[in-house]
């Protein structure tokens, strides 16, 4: 962890486990994410039922959570854990889910440039 909390990169950490229910709508927007901000932020997938004990380390006991770690910023952490985006999955607004992340991810790069 001590190496991940002197990163140079931004990154983005979507935790899941395989029954989450909105893993279908969650998993085309973050590979979106993925696409759009290649080279800029890092974005990684973390299974926690393959990973559980790096899951733990996060202190990621539900999910699907996200989180976001601007770079040069320690372990300073936004979370978005499920009930911040259950609106836009009950209404099955993944475009608009897609622009929220969005934004909070040119702010955590734009935070530190």
């Amino acid at each position: 962890m001590s190496k991940f909390e002197r990163r140079l990169t931004s990154w983005l950490l979507y935790f899941y486990k395989n029954d989450d229910e909105n893993l279908k709508i969650l998993t085309p927007v973050i590979e979106k994410l993925r696409e759009d901000f290649l080279g800029i932020i890092e974005i990684a997938r973390v299974n926690c039922d393959l990973h559980s004990e790096f899951c733990r380390e996060f202190l990621v006991y539900g999910t699907p959570k996200l989180q976001i770690f601007p770079s040069f910023s320690g372990l300073d952490v936004r979370e978005f854990d499920y009930h911040s985006y259950l609106d836009y999955l009950e209404e099955k607004q993944s475009k608009k889910f897609l622009a929220v992340l969005s934004k909070e991810l040119i702010e955590s790069v734009e935070d530190f440039v």
